[in-house]
Formats: structure tokens, C-alpha cells, sequence
């Protein structure tokens, strides 16, 4: 159906994204979950190729923290905050 708000025509989607979290159409977060699984493995892969480039320990450390455990900790803190109702501090 066509939904009109202040003379504008809104269109369906089947998914958004609000706050860096995804939505279906039935509010499943699937394809957030993958979403933020190919970023995790992402921010993995470049701390390998650092890795492998003899990078220092500790530098490989923070890029992981940045890269891959910051998503990761989004991911979980915006899941956990829905399923209790508490907001985002």
C-alpha cells in the first residue's frame, strides 16, 4: 500500500538501518548479525596482513581492538539493550 505523509508518497523496504543497527521487514537481525560478521572478518583479516608484515605486538593489539572488537562490542551492546529496553550510554 501506498503511504502518504505530508504530501509525500513513502515506499516499503525491506530492510533499514537505524543507528547502525539492521531491521527486516519482521524485525529479525539477520542481516545485521552477517553484516557485522563480514566487518569483524574484515578488521581480522588486516590485523593478519599486518601480522604477517612483522607489525609490533602491541600496534597489532590496537588495530585489533579498533577494528575488530569495537564492532563486535556494538553489535552486542545495541542486541543486549533491545532485549532489556536500556537505553545506549
Amino acid at each position: 500500500p501506498i503511504v502518504r505523509l505530508c504530501g509525500v508518497n513513502i515506499t516499503g523496504a525491506k530492510s533499514m538501518q537505524f543507528l547502525g543497527v539492521k531491521f527486516n521487514h519482521s524485525l529479525r537481525f539477520l542481516e545485521h548479525v552477517e553484516h557485522v560478521n563480514v566487518q569483524a572478518r574484515k578488521g581480522l583479516v588486516a590485523v593478519r596482513i599486518m601480522a604477517v608484515a612483522n607489525i609490533k605486538q602491541r600496534l597489532l593489539v590496537i588495530l585489533y581492538q579498533a577494528l575488530v572488537l569495537s564492532t563486535i562490542k556494538y553489535a552486542y551492546i545495541s542486541q543486549k539493550n533491545r532485549m532489556t529496553g536500556e537505553n545506549i550510554e
